[in-house]
């Protein structure tokens, strides 16, 4: 599994490097592998990227003052994100206690011990590993899943890690296929057939990408630029896995839902 993933992060630095020696204004990049090869590639070149965590990454001294040649985006919009997620999650259903995490190990080493610890203590929710390893692929979600399935999970929670948002479809699957109530942070999880998602502004965030893209040609420096937080989530709930499942959804929850599917 590491040489897999080493191959595969050497085929993103090669191609970053080849893109940094054609000399371009600005480098966009939108997940976290591809900034950190963007981000090894060049010192020089203005990077606005899309990411998890950029501290945690790396790539910025701190959100409101990155330093250095990068600026961008972050869609983990902190600890308290995670916290939200449970809420909502055990709102549908308050018997659930163990709730399965899908996080790439960074999140879940950088971020999720910390909530883990808090429910412990506040709530006796426990937050189930184990973390997805890389490289994050099909085989990984289904590993992953397979084991949380056996460690008795009630439920599933996908992150913001980016790779959820390319195997939204896959998590849905999985979920019914285990019959699990699931909620992800991305709303293409609702519209596969995913019970919930709790899901940031994408087309907001790249605007925002976009008008850091202009200032830096315009003259600024990406280091001087903040990081920009989600700060806007629509709720969407899917009606009919809610059915499929047995599950009932509280007027509550619907009252403050975006969207329904039915």
């Amino acid at each position: 599994m590491a040489c897999r993933s080493r191959r595969r992060f050497d085929r993103l630095a090669e191609l970053a490097r080849s893109i940094v020696e054609t000399g371009p204004e600005v480098i966009v990049a939108a997940t976290d592998p591809v900034a950190r090869a963007f981000n090894e590639a060049t010192a020089t070149i203005p990077l606005v990227v899309a990411c998890s965590d950029p501290v945690a990454l790396g790539f910025a001294q701190s959100m409101a003052r990155p330093g250095g040649n990068i600026t961008g985006i972050a869609v983990y919009a902190g600890p308290v994100i995670l916290e939200k997620y449970v809420e909502i999650i055990r709102e549908i259903d308050p018997r659930i206690l163990r709730i399965g995490v899908l996080a790439q190990k960074l999140s879940w080493e950088k971020h999720h011990d910390i909530i883990l610890k808090n429910f412990a203590d506040r709530l006796g929710v426990q937050l189930i590993g184990p973390p997805l390893e890389p490289p994050v692929d099909e085989e990984e979600y289904r590993r992953v899943v397979a084991v949380m399935a056996g460690q008795r999970v009630q439920a599933l929670v996908a992150d913001l890690s980016g790779a959820n948002f390319t195997y939204a479809g896959l998590i849905a699957e999985l979920a019914r296929a285990y019959r699990l109530p699931a909620l992800s942070a991305y709303a293409r999880h609702s519209q596969a057939g995913g019970l919930i998602s709790y899901a940031t502004d994408l087309q907001e965030q790249f605007r925002r990408m976009a008008g850091q893209v202009d200032r830096i040609l315009k003259g600024d420096r990406p280091g001087d630029l903040p990081f920009h937080l989600p700060t806007r989530f629509r709720l969407v709930l899917n009606s009919k896995t809610a059915q499929e499942l047995g599950l009932t959804i509280p007027p509550t929850l619907l009252a403050r839902a975006d969207e329904v599917i039915e």
